[in-house]
């Protein structure tokens, strides 16, 4: 079988069931600290135009209550989303929410609001937002955040495109492929495991570059246009694919 052939069987799925990253920042350096007063926001801006999923990367101190998330739009303020996520069990991680799809306009801007269900004057419970913490590096340069410093809320936006949809068939948390900066303009940097195949594929399902893994970057050629590209990490059978957005 074909690379081509093999790799559309790959990502084919149902239209509009699959969750694609759209947006994200999963730098965690710090945090913020939230309760039922103190709503904490991050504004994103979506090359989708839909919304299904969203992870938000939380750490939680003591029994500080409930999660609140909303999705509001910045010009409107009106609400696409709001969900109440029991208290969760794990002291720190992502968490994800799942939703009915929302329609969204592309590059405007959406508001991510995150409160808790009860407030909190102790710091012993309290849920604290993750975020970047370096100063002078806007690690996500679409939309800004209420806190100083250029510094971004930890999250993840998914939605649906042309049923093309992630893939990991790595059981192993040690296998890992990062693509940075997502969106990217001229070239993205990519860290796959040494011992991997690294392959990028158009939303056709061509391969339209190959190379080792490591740490490699990317620099589109002339003739290659902009849209969203499939970037696969391979070693064996075992694979693990991330979707990046060429923006000129």
């Amino acid at each position: 079988m074909s690379k081509l052939i093999a790799f559309a069987i790959l990502l084919t799925v149902s239209f509009c069931t699959a969750q694609v990253i759209d947006q994200q920042q999963e730098v965690v350096e710090y945090g913020y600290w939230f309760e039922l007063e103190i709503i904490r926001w991050q504004i994103f801006r979506p090359t989708f135009d839909n919304i299904n999923g969203m992870d938000i990367y939380i750490h939680k101190s003591g029994d500080p209550g409930n999660v609140i998330i909303e999705i509001t739009d910045s010009l409107t303020d009106s609400t696409l989303y709001i969900q109440t996520m029991p208290s969760i069990e794990a002291h720190s991680g992502w968490i994800h929410f799942d939703f009915e799809q929302k329609p969204l306009i592309p590059e405007r801007a959406y508001y991510i609001k995150v409160n808790a269900s009860i407030a909190s004057a102790s710091p012993a419970n309290r849920y604290f937002w993750e975020c970047s913490a370096a100063m002078g590096i806007d690690y996500y340069p679409r939309g800004n955040a209420s806190i100083p410093y250029e510094r971004d809320f930890a999250f993840r936006t998914y939605g649906c495109i042309d049923g093309i949809k992630e893939e990991s068939t790595i059981n192993s948390s040690n296998y890992s492929l990062y693509v940075a900066p997502n969106p990217f303009n001229s070239s993205v940097s990519i860290s796959a495991p040494k011992h991997a195949i690294v392959e990028i594929f158009d939303i056709n399902g061509r391969c339209i570059a190959e190379f080792d893994g490591g740490d490699q970057v990317w620099r589109p050629g002339v003739s290659v246009g902009t849209g969203i590209y499939l970037v696969r990490a391979k070693i064996g059978n075992e694979s693990v694919t991330k979707r990046i957005v060429y923006l000129k």
